[in-house]
């Protein structure tokens, strides 16, 4: 409850193209040996639980992923139920999307930006992460799914994204996109690649941008543009204090802010909005998780009569 990280522990499972029911048995599998390894002493107060795709934080439910056949999962409903059967019950058991969890953890704790602030992540990893943060806390919107950016209208080509609209920033920025319009591999080369390793991916874009391919920085450089105009948007849209990229996005961007820039140069002209920062993380830092467990740990102080227990006399 102090802040202290107490461990950190990476455990993959494929969930990815798997049976729903399937799919949550390694989840159940992996919670409940990792539950028995609390130490003693220590109690679990609360739970969040990080997604891709659209989530209804509000609900708890995971309506659709790009790459997870979960639709309308209850997976708070199915964490309790997990819980339940380790001996917990009556705690906090939160959802929310990767994203902003990402941005909870980059607002708060590495720009550390006053309390008031408003403030846009776009992140993630094998995907467009992104998310509103306001006065410190994630903006869900009227149904816990505001600040969904992969999906704004960025580009008028004819690709269509997976959602089934056409040009959204996904096709021109998504880890995918890059990497087929960069003439490094296919479409469905880099479906498969990214989703074996999205961080080798990552790191083949950026090397060959090191190393001066011209069609690999003529695909970042539309993608920058591409971004510039939705954050462009944004800004015109909220006024944040800060545009914040992140995850993947930051450690590119290097090779897509100048035409990022360009695109964002008039609107921060404007007195309006020439105090907004437009800030770039390239560190790699674990911000989803982190950003969760600032989120659990925000519930606990919310309700701080769920930390009491009653005191027994002899």
């Amino acid at each position: 409850m102090g802040g202290e990280e107490l461990w950190l522990v990476t455990e993959p499972a494929t969930l990815r193209g798997a049976d729903p029911g399937e799919a949550f048995a390694q989840v159940r599998d992996i919670l409940l040996r990792r539950l028995a390894e609390v130490p003693d002493g220590c109690e679990v107060i609360a739970v969040e639980v990080a997604l891709p795709g659209v989530v209804l934080r509000d609900h708890g439910q995971l309506e659709y992923a790009a790459d997870l056949p979960w639709t309308n999962f209850p997976i708070r409903e199915q964490i309790r139920e997990v819980l339940t059967e380790a001996g917990i019950s009556g705690i906090h058991v939160g959802v929310a999307n990767d994203g902003r969890f990402a941005g909870l953890y980059a607002t708060r704790s590495e720009l550390r930006l006053p309390p008031s602030s408003v403030a846009v992540y776009i992140g993630g990893l094998s995907g467009i992460a992104s998310g509103v943060i306001v006065n410190g806390n994630i903006f869900g919107g009227a149904y816990g799914v505001a600040g969904d950016l992969a999906h704004s209208n960025a580009a008028r080509g004819e690709t269509e994204c997976w959602c089934g609209r056409h040009g959204c920033l996904t096709t021109v920025l998504g880890p995918e996109a890059l990497l087929s319009r960069s003439g490094l591999m296919s479409l469905e080369d880099a479906h498969r690649a990214v989703a074996d390793d999205a961080w080798a991916c990552l790191e083949q874009l950026r090397s060959e941008a090191a190393a001066g391919n011209e069609q690999v920085l003529t695909a970042l450089a539309e993608a920058g543009s591409a971004l510039g105009g939705v954050i462009d948007d944004v800004l015109g849209l909220l006024n944040p204090h800060a545009a914040i990229l992140g995850g993947y996005v930051g450690v590119l961007s290097p090779y897509l802010r100048s035409t990022m820039d360009a695109r964002l140069s008039q609107r921060l002209s404007d007195p309006a909005f020439a105090a907004t920062l437009v800030v770039s993380l390239e560190a790699d830092e674990p911000r989803v998780v982190r950003g969760a467990a600032t989120a659990a740990r925000d519930a606990c102080l919310a309700d701080p009569l769920s930390l009491t227990r009653p005191i027994s006399r002899a």
